[in-house]
């Protein structure tokens, strides 16, 4: 692949890439090409936060296929070491179908968006340990709906979640530190409320869909003006 891929890349116009992360490693795999990062976008009018409440307990929500490149072999072993004061709902994504057995954790299965969205909301924060992400749409989603996020510091995740303002980083496959992430949370509403505000508002500032747009057409009008 990595030849035609290189083809392709040597003779386009413009090349865009989703996350500065995903910039570099192009220019790692195929050389130094001139690469203009520009970031997906989320839907912020049906992303948004809602006043949903459910039960007393910590609320955890995880999306995504449940592969070990999103960390999903890590989950039960971060619910085993949280308790039964938390709980975990998760989805089991497009291609994925594994059940967990454990107490703490309940399987919603494949979600419509709007149910994705109300899962979202009902949840205290996102967990996520992921071990690679070009751009975490998970992440962005979340934000955009006003929750802090705890994820893995690694690939993209930096450019979305500032350690300790609107969530937190933890190192990869370190379930300790997830534990400890998760607990101090928990143990503190009005830190999860301000990052969740952090959240939505960097979301509507770098991941707008009308900013995404605006940088895109700049592109095109560029190359137009010069063929």
């Amino acid at each position: 692949m990595k030849r035609y891929v290189k083809r392709s890349l040597s003779v386009v116009d413009k090349i865009v890439a989703v996350s500065n992360y995903t910039k570099q490693s192009v220019t790692k795999t195929f050389g130094d090409f001139d690469i203009e990062v520009i970031y997906n976008s989320i839907d912020t009018k049906k992303f948004r936060p809602l006043k949903i409440r459910v039960g007393n307990k910590m609320r955890i929500f995880f999306a995504g296929n449940l592969i070990k490149r999103k960390g999903a072999d890590l989950l039960p072993k971060i619910m085993e070491k949280l308790g039964e004061d938390y709980v975990l709902y998760y989805t089991s994504g497009l291609r994925t179908k594994r059940i967990f057995r454990q107490k703490n954790m309940f399987p919603l299965g494949r979600l419509s968006e709007k149910e994705l969205i109300e899962e979202y909301n009902k949840c205290d924060i996102i967990l996520f340990p992921t071990r690679l992400e070009g751009f975490a749409y998970v992440v962005a989603e979340a934000m955009a709906c006003g929750k802090p996020v705890v994820t893995t510091n690694c690939s993209s995740l930096p450019e979305l979640i500032e350690n300790g303002k609107n969530g937190y980083l933890c190192e990869m496959n370190d379930i300790n530190d997830f534990v400890e992430k998760i607990k101090i949370l928990w143990e503190n509403r009005e830190l999860r409320e301000k990052m969740g505000k952090a959240n939505r508002k960097k979301v509507l500032e770098k991941f707008s869909v009308d900013r995404m747009s605006s940088e895109y057409v700049k592109i095109y009008e560029g190359l137009l003006s010069k063929k």
